[in-house]
């Protein structure tokens, strides 16, 4: 950018370069924040799963020793 562009010209090329630097900075800030909270959301969808399982098992082996000492007695 020698003289043979004018000042205006410039100063054009020099606030847009910001912008769109400064708008491929904020995407990608964006897209790694949403993917570490996307991760936590899945472990945490997990975690939750695992937990529901783990207390579901004991009332199922309830209800099966419950059902099947019905069904020695008939």
């Amino acid at each position: 950018m020698g003289k043979k562009f004018g000042f205006q010209i410039k100063l054009s090329v020099v606030t847009i370069a910001i912008v769109l630097v400064t708008v491929l900075c904020t995407s990608l800030s964006q897209m790694f924040m949403t993917r570490n909270d996307v991760l936590r959301q899945g472990r945490d969808g997990l975690s939750s799963i695992s937990s529901t399982l783990v207390e579901s098992v004991p009332l199922q082996h309830a209800r099966l020793q419950k059902r099947s000492s019905s069904i020695e007695i008939s």
